[in-house]
């Protein structure tokens, strides 16, 4: 699997996808229009997880201006998804926020809810 083809180009959203899954750069606007794309992704990063196995996925979101709850119903599904493995199999998620976007800060403090011993969140 070629990892970089996996990435999203949209017109006010874009995704993009390093270090063999391990890395996911959003940037721009995750709105309805990118529900999709971006769900697909997020499948298809998941399907990998055995390389992941008790490794982290990092989700830069340092040039994601907004996400619509649609799109933050991806990553809550991700985590579902993530949970749902063997003890052994799961991996976490490092959200690399930006402190000076204000959503940010609420919707991923309340992600972290979900699965303290899965989610991290660090300033980007």
């Amino acid at each position: 699997m070629t990892w970089e083809r996996l990435g999203i180009r949209q017109r006010d959203f874009q995704a993009t996808v390093t270090d063999h899954g391990r890395r996911v750069r959003l940037s721009g606007n995750a709105d309805g229009a990118a529900v999709a794309a971006f769900g697909g992704l997020v499948d298809d990063i998941h399907k990998a997880h055995d390389r992941f196995a008790g490794d982290a996925v990092t989700i830069d979101l340092h040039e994601l201006e907004f996400m619509s709850a649609s799109c933050f119903k991806v990553l809550v599904g991700w985590i579902a998804q993530i949970q749902d493995l063997e003890p052994g199999a799961r991996y976490r998620l490092c959200f690399r926020a930006n402190p000076g976007i204000a959503w940010q800060a609420r919707s991923l403090r309340t992600l972290t809810c979900f699965a303290t011993d899965l989610i991290s969140v660090v300033p980007a």
